[in-house]
């Protein structure tokens, strides 16, 4: 061939490049996306280095956060017998997955999800491996559909491209099968026919799709249901070669963010609680498949990690008056006793630690005086009922263990005591600084009746003034002697405060009112609120 003929051929697929991501775009409403890169020789691989590699078996794939388009032209040129129609139908449908599954921890989630359906089932081959085909195929259909219902007819050509290359297999049968049905369209040849079982499966697939396929909410729900039906037909030959784009598999992170995990499982609403109530167990199970497999530090992962998202003012009306700062910044000096520097705080104010100049003392007992009244910062005490009335927190979410793990954080300077109760103490930690330590206790789980720990309650005088927040859904089997306990805890320290919150009604409120402790009660949400309100007014720097 003239050198003239392959530069007017090389012009020839740059302009269909051109135009048919051009059309792309405008096909998805222009997303804020880079320009696809193309590679068709082994040098254009080559230079593309790992993802290079990877590109090879596709046709063409995203790369997530950048949302880089990478396309193989030659398999491209192969698997469709009109090279530039074949072109724009890839184009247009790999910026699909810049909406779904949007990115790489949505793609974990849903093909954990797949996964533990497969593990139902008895397949062909490892679940891990096949839950990752069923993602592929179920957020195909889901960006394919999507541009059918564009009128982008053209997708439905493909398939029927796809048709020619694919075994006879019923995998095959049943994916094409249902697309025909959802799209209206003819897939399979003819001679392709579908047993009643098969038919069956692809009708019931079709109905998955009667919606907004780009709907993220839906996504966990519908992948889940989706494998119910395609799993027992799952080969994995058949599977890679049903796939038109590995993007959604390939974006499966290695690594992970825990904070991120445990904030797209809880799922806040709009008043920042978390709606699934499962979330907890699910960050287990993912947490579970990169190597940390305890479950007690699991849990405290997903507990530490979304608590984070309440560092900021959680209150929308304040508690009581209003309040300047009661923390006085007390400079450690050389002859003070080590446990009293406050490391932390000293490097966060100066960024270096010059004794008697820059290092700053706990101030857990600091006082300022307002307006004429002394103000004093007490210590915590947390007492978390772990009753069978009470959730699991490391099976489910648990707002009253999440509100703990708030509350503590705010209160760590002051210094913080947990202790996890039923019938009897089931954890427990004294004074500490340490938050993990407090977390260990409130991840615990009993399971037996309410008897409220008189005896820890009243432990430590010497460590007056506190705050004694107690958290429990129902009444003490030890009334009399808990309201004698608050009576005697009041007296000894006028600054004592003791807050109990009854997550359901307490027919004992008004006698532990008038023994002297504050008593808030109502829904989870309820109490959640209070408790934040309640630590930011008491430990928060105004």
């Amino acid at each position: 061939m003239s050198e003239s003929k392959i530069k007017e051929q090389e012009k020839n697929v740059e302009n269909i490049i051109r135009e048919s991501w051009n059309e792309a775009l405008v096909s998805w409403n222009h997303p804020s996306i880079p320009r696809v890169i193309t590679a068709k020789e082994e040098v254009d691989f080559e230079v593309l280095g790992e993802i290079g590699l990877v590109l090879k078996q596709q046709l063409a794939f995203m790369k997530y956060p950048e949302f880089q388009t990478y396309a193989n032209l030659k398999n491209i040129r192969e698997k469709f017998s009109d090279f530039e129609k074949g072109t724009k139908v890839i184009f247009k449908h790999e910026p699909g997955h810049r909406y779904c599954p949007y990115d790489g921890i949505t793609s974990l989630i849903l093909a954990r999800k797949a996964e533990k359906k497969l593990k139902q089932k008895k397949i062909k081959y490892d679940a891990r491996t096949a839950s990752k085909d069923v993602l592929n195929l179920f957020t195909d259909t889901c960006i394919n559909t999507h541009l059918i219902r564009t009128n982008n007819p053209d997708i439905a050509w493909a398939y029927q491209e796809m048709s020619k290359n694919n075994n006879n297999t019923a995998l095959w049968r049943v994916y094409a099968g249902s697309l025909e049905q959802i799209w209206n369209a003819q897939i399979l040849p003819k001679e392709m026919t579908l047993s009643k079982e098969e038919k069956q499966a692809s009708e019931n697939i079709a109905k998955i799709f009667n919606r907004n396929v780009l709907e993220m909410q839906w996504w966990e729900q519908g992948i889940e249901n989706y494998t119910e039906l395609i799993a027992p037909f799952l080969e994995q030959k058949s599977a890679r070669q049903s796939i038109m784009s590995a993007t959604a598999s390939k974006n499966i992170p290695k690594e992970i963010s825990p904070e991120e995990i445990a904030r797209r499982l809880a799922k806040n609403n709009s008043s920042g609680l978390p709606t699934n109530k499962e979330a907890v167990k699910e960050f287990r199970e993912l947490m579970a498949g990169y190597g940390h497999k305890d479950p007690i530090k699991a849990s405290i992962a997903f507990y530490e990690n979304l608590a984070k998202k309440y560092d900021v003012s959680f209150a929308s009306q304040p508690f009581g008056r209003p309040r300047s700062s009661p923390f006085s910044i007390n400079t450690w000096s050389s002859s003070d006793p080590v446990d009293e520097l406050d490391v932390q705080q000293s490097i966060q104010s100066s960024g270096i630690l010059i004794p008697g100049i820059t290092t700053v003392k706990w101030n857990s007992r600091t006082t300022n005086q307002h307006q004429g009244v002394y103000e004093i910062i007490p210590a915590l005490d947390i007492y978390l009922d772990s009753s069978g009335s009470m959730v699991n927190p490391t099976e489910v979410v648990s707002l009253a263990t999440l509100a703990c793990f708030v509350v503590a954080k705010k209160a760590r300077k002051a210094g913080i005591r947990a202790i996890n109760y039923d019938d009897g103490i089931i954890a427990s930690c004294e004074r500490t600084h340490d938050l993990y330590k407090a977390y260990e206790v409130f991840v615990k789980y009993g399971r037996g009746g309410t008897t409220f720990p008189v005896k820890e309650f009243l432990e430590n005088p010497e460590e007056d003034p506190r705050l004694d927040i107690i958290v429990t859904d129902t009444y003490f089997n030890n009334i009399t002697e808990t309201c004698e306990a608050i009576r005697i805890k009041k007296k000894r320290n006028k600054n004592n405060m003791i807050t109990i919150y009854a997550i359901s009604p307490n027919a004992d409120a008004n006698e532990l009112v008038s023994a002297g402790a504050e008593c808030i009660q109502g829904t989870t949400t309820k109490i959640f609120r209070h408790m934040l309100a309640k630590a930011e007014k008491t430990y928060t720097r105004k």
